[in-house]
């Protein structure tokens, strides 16, 4: 290995999050590929398709990461977010619908928690564009960015116990609808 390969393997380790899907943690009818980098729905099902980032959740500190929406599929129903560990991916469930997970439903704008919406964005999500996602769990707060720009955080007062590992979470209902995980800076 060359002094500058070296140095590159030291930069990108330190100053970037290398994010990947967990395929112990996603529901039936996606697809994970690309080395774990994509995320695709693969089948007709009906219902929403859940698909955890990581195998570690975060506690505490603040976090950020960013997707490109390769394709939202025929209606654009997909819903980035985040959810505890205990969340069970297996049901029809999106983050969002329990008390402790917490979605932004590119679709329509609309953020989600408890079962409940309230609008949140009126800036639509289009195939090719990328979103961000800030968790500051100190702060107890979720923020989303569009293109590198401020959309808002979505949630200013996180109901967190103590101890609950969060974990970015990708919710699919069409099929079709793609992601994909771009590397960024921690």
């Amino acid at each position: 290995m060359s002094l500058f390969s070296y140095i590159d393997e030291i930069f990108f380790s330190f100053f970037f999050i290398d994010l990947r899907f967990d395929p112990s943690a996603c529901s039936s009818g996606l697809s994970i590929f690309d080395d774990n980098t994509n995320l695709r729905q693969k089948t007709y099902l009906i219902g929403n398709r859940t698909c955890r980032l990581m195998t570690t959740g975060w506690i505490h500190g603040i976090h950020y990461w960013s997707m490109r929406i390769i394709s939202r599929g025929p209606f654009g129903r997909v819903v980035l977010g985040i959810v505890p560990g205990h969340f069970d991916i297996s049901m029809d469930h999106y983050p969002g619908i329990t008390a402790d997970s917490f979605g932004f439903y590119i679709f329509n704008g609309n953020k989600y928690n408890n079962g409940q919406f309230a609008a949140f964005s009126v800036e639509s999500i289009q195939n090719g564009d990328v979103v961000g996602v800030l968790l500051d769990l100190d702060a107890k707060t979720l923020t989303y960015y569009k293109n590198g720009y401020l959309l808002g955080t979505a949630f200013g007062h996180l109901l967190t116990r103590n101890n609950t590992k969060f974990y970015p979470t990708v919710t699919f209902y069409d099929f079709g609808s793609w992601i994909s995980l771009i590397k960024t800076f921690k």
